[in-house]
């Protein structure tokens, strides 16, 4: 790396010239240039020489990336949190990590993600732009753009879409998807059918408090997410939907 003052570099561009074997321009000659005009040239030894690093090829780069990545667990740990194989973990730059969090083998952590403290994360998780609340756990899982409420539990196999709102101590079981949905306290579904496939739905009352409208005048497991529309409501309806809720609870708490 050369670093040069502005107005000598300017001057010695224009006396660079191509007599070399190459017939090329080279920008290294701006030295022998300097010493010529009785300018001050000097060299100086860098304790970390990553920081100066050169990258001109993808494997360079995955390694100045590797390096990277490798500053940032240690800074994390460092800070409070257990990350159990760093090499395998990897966080951005503007994630933040809270104090005695776990972050488990194979986990992502991308974009503006915030972790508090307490939290257990992984493995084989990717959260992108995700705030997971104080004493939560996210088991392979997949999520963007939502929040994780405290004490929640999420996975395994669960997908967040954006908008995704799990409020606190709720819990999203195995094979899970969900997309803007807000106030969820605890659905576990054997099926990858988004939010709607349920088998088994909470014992948080605000499940219970759904204004549905559908097309349908049966609805099963298997209805079709086009033909379902949920929202909290502060009133308990009577709809098909609502009843199949109530079934499926009442089946589970027995």
């Amino acid at each position: 790396m050369y670093a040069f003052d502005a107005d000598l570099l300017r001057t010695a561009v224009t006396q660079l010239d191509t007599n070399n074997a190459q017939g090329e321009f080279y920008l290294t000659d701006v030295i022998g240039i300097a010493r010529s005009n009785n300018r001050s040239v000097r060299g100086h030894v860098l304790d970390d020489a990553a920081l100066v690093a050169g990258v001109n090829d993808r494997v360079q780069l995955a390694m100045i990336g590797a390096e990277m990545n490798r500053r940032i667990c240690e800074q994390h740990m460092r800070g409070g949190a257990t990350i159990v194989d760093p090499a395998s973990t990897w966080i951005d730059v503007q994630v933040e990590v809270g104090q005695d969090v776990i972050i488990l083998p194979n986990t992502q952590l991308k974009g503006t993600t915030r972790i508090a403290n307490n939290c257990e994360i992984g493995p084989d998780s990717t959260l992108k732009n995700m705030i997971v609340r104080e004493g939560a756990s996210v088991v392979r899982t997949h999520g963007s753009d939502s929040q994780i409420g405290a004490g929640a539990t999420v996975g395994p196999f669960t997908y967040l879409r954006p908008g995704t709102v799990l409020g606190d101590n709720g819990k999203l079981g195995g094979f899970v998807e969900t997309k803007k949905c807000t106030d969820w306290a605890w659905v576990e579904s054997p099926t990858p059918h988004p939010m709607w496939g349920m088998r088994r739905l909470a014992r948080n009352p605000i499940l219970g408090r759904l204004r549905c409208s559908s097309t349908t005048t049966a609805l099963t497991n298997t209805t079709p997410l086009s033909a379902v529309t949920c929202v909290p409501d502060p009133t308990p309806c009577s709809s098909p939907l609502s009843q199949l809720v109530m079934a499926l609870t009442q089946e589970q708490v027995q």
